[in-house]
């Protein structure tokens, strides 16, 4: 069953079309959708770019039942710093730290305290999700972990060094010169710095690869919103370089 839902998720992907075969994962575990999802990655057959993450925020662990972080793979193609080469309409703005590309082994455990090690740049960034299905339903996060934590695509704002970020960031979103919303990283349950740990901890434990130069997107720290083409949107941020939707 695995294989064949697997193979169902990856062919919708590549033809991005949507399914109605949520419940298929409802009576799996959590191990069990991740396996789908390892298998989907397989099947899709491109490279890995970075990791987005839920769970990382109030929000999400209250609409998916859930008590810790969960992740998808990024593809290949799917992140960069030019917004018109976003399709998607409906993102949300988080933190992204790229891994630093000399890295060889992060089969240890990591704390906050190894990080200089590990990661050489911060950005901001929206991160829009798109699944193949049109919902979760019962089956929740199984389904949503299965379509790779629905990954889409992610716009990156101009990066720092890690040594020059503040670990921290508060953040304004600006549409047609009206501030809509403000975010802040201490919408992250467990902190910016330990959420990444904890990812990095939790991926290696589920047998998961993650390789240097990845980025990984931390989890919302505004809501999920739709921005109109025509909008002038500007993502203010006090300690990272600004994102400018026009």
């Amino acid at each position: 069953m695995l294989n064949e839902l697997s193979k169902c998720i990856a062919d919708a992907r590549k033809n991005s079309i949507k399914l109605n075969k949520e419940e298929s994962v409802k009576d799996t575990s959590i191990v069990d959708a991740y396996e789908i999802q390892k298998l989907v990655v397989q099947n899709i057959k491109k490279n890995i770019s970075g990791w987005k993450l839920g769970g990382t925020n109030s929000k999400t662990r209250k609409n998916f039942n859930v008590s810790s972080l969960y992740w998808g793979p990024v593809f290949e193609g799917n992140i960069s710093e030019e917004s018109n080469f976003i399709n998607l309409a409906r993102g949300e703005i988080e933190v992204a730290f790229k891994l630093h590309p000399s890295i060889e082994d992060l089969s240890k455990v990591i704390s906050p305290d190894d990080l200089s090690s590990l990661v050489a740049s911060v950005a901001l960034s929206i991160e829009y999700p798109w699944s193949v299905f049109e919902s979760f339903g019962e089956a929740g996060v199984k389904a949503l972990i299965a379509d790779c934590c629905a990954s889409g695509q992610c716009l990156l704002g101009a990066s720092v060094a890690f040594k020059d970020f503040s670990g921290e960031a508060i953040v304004k979103i600006m549409v047609d010169n009206l501030e809509v919303e403000t975010g802040s990283t201490e919408n992250l349950i467990d902190g910016l710095y330990q959420t990444l740990c904890d990812f990095i901890n939790a991926a290696h434990e589920e047998g998961f690869v993650l390789k240097g130069g990845q980025w990984v997107f931390t989890g919302g720290i505004t809501s999920c919103r739709t921005y109109e083409q025509e909008a002038q949107v500007e993502i203010k941020c006090d300690t990272l370089p600004n994102i400018s939707l026009s």
